[in-house]
């Protein structure tokens, strides 16, 4: 059987040729690189949502969000401080965004001065440590 015939047709299987490139390993990879970006920017776009909400619970289901984002970031992100960090300082950059354009959140805990938005970068510890026991759950079990 000749590799074409077991790959479907599809051209070689991954392991076919043991001298690839590495840019072709690089190409190989943009899949899995595109769909970590894109469930990254799902993450954060289900936190901006969810802080926008009027909701009495809200800011409990956006931390519990930052949460759940950053420990999949550290389950799939090789270096995972960085999006952990863009995770961590989301609501602050938004909230910096609301105060600049004059957006009322409804919220009377929202911050209203630029100190009190900076304060929620706070938001970086617990996706910072969510993201890293996501990154020791990826580690394989010692054993």
């Amino acid at each position: 059987m000749h590799a074409e015939e077991i790959s479907g047709g599809l051209g070689p299987p991954p392991d076919a040729s043991p001298s690839r490139s590495p840019a072709s390993r690089r190409y190989a990879a943009r899949p899995a690189t595109l769909l970590r970006a894109a469930a990254l920017l799902v993450g954060i776009a289900l936190i901006v949502w969810l802080d926008r909400s009027p909701s009495d619970v809200a800011n409990q289901a956006t931390l519990v969000m930052v949460l759940v984002t950053g420990f999949s970031v550290g389950l799939v992100a090789r270096r995972w401080w960085l999006p952990a960090l863009v995770v961590g300082s989301v609501i602050a950059a938004a909230r910096c965004v609301y105060l600049a354009l004059g957006v009322d959140l409804h919220d009377p805990h929202a911050p209203t001065t630029w100190l009190g938005v900076l304060g929620l970068l706070v938001l970086n510890v617990p996706a910072v440590l969510a993201a890293a026991l996501g990154a020791l759950a990826r580690r394989p079990a010692v054993t």
